[in-house]
């Protein structure tokens, strides 16, 4: 029975996974034709924009604890100097164009507190460029609290086509049930690598 169950989340997962990366792709062909200073993307200048070697930009950031505004403040773990974090920390820009995959794991606490019996999480990209502010629903979830404390995972995959200047940044709900003081290997956390020119 357990070993039906864990296939089964599995063979989920796999299905979630194809899913998010044809949104993405799809995203990434879409904003590259409605953009006018963009040419439209076939599949040959697909395949060249994936010929040319990226650059070894990437960057490990975790969720720092702080109260201001709406936006998830981060923490640089390690990152090299082709993404900056804004002054309150909310929003990371690229200073390097190309195609960035970034990975975003946020793990809630998920212990009853009184208040309400079912709580709704939920994961949103919010991506600046010059032109517009757009934002992504990157994951959500509804879970039931528990009397004992239990962790929920929300996680997403994110493939965007960035010029330098470039912001993004992540709006989490419920922000205050993060788990934001894990100590290594922490739960909670973006990476962020350059994955084409």
């Amino acid at each position: 029975m357990a070993h039906t169950a864990r296939a089964h989340v599995t063979w989920m997962s796999a299905v979630i996974m194809v899913a998010v990366t044809a949104s993405c792709v799809t995203w990434l062909i879409v904003s590259r034709e409605t953009i006018p200073r963009v040419k439209i993307i076939n599949g040959t200048s697909m395949a060249n924009m994936f010929t040319v070697p990226p650059s070894p930009a990437h960057c490990l950031l975790k969720v720092h604890n702080s109260t201001n505004g709406i936006h998830l403040a981060w923490e640089e773990e390690w990152c090299d100097e082709k993404f900056s974090l804004n002054d309150d920390k909310t929003s990371i820009t690229v200073q390097e164009p190309g195609v960035y995959l970034f990975y975003v794991q946020l793990t809630y606490s998920l212990k009853k507190d009184g208040n309400s019996s079912n709580i709704h999480l939920n994961l949103t990209v919010e991506f600046t460029y010059t032109e517009a502010q757009v934002e992504f629903n990157g994951a959500f979830d509804n879970r039931q609290l528990t009397e004992k404390e239990q962790d929920a995972h929300l996680s997403a995959f994110f493939l965007l086509n960035m010029t330098a200047g470039n912001k993004l940044s992540i709006i989490a709900y419920p922000k205050n049930r993060i788990k934001y003081d894990d100590v290594r290997p922490f739960s909670s956390y973006m990476t962020i690598i350059r994955y084409a020119a």
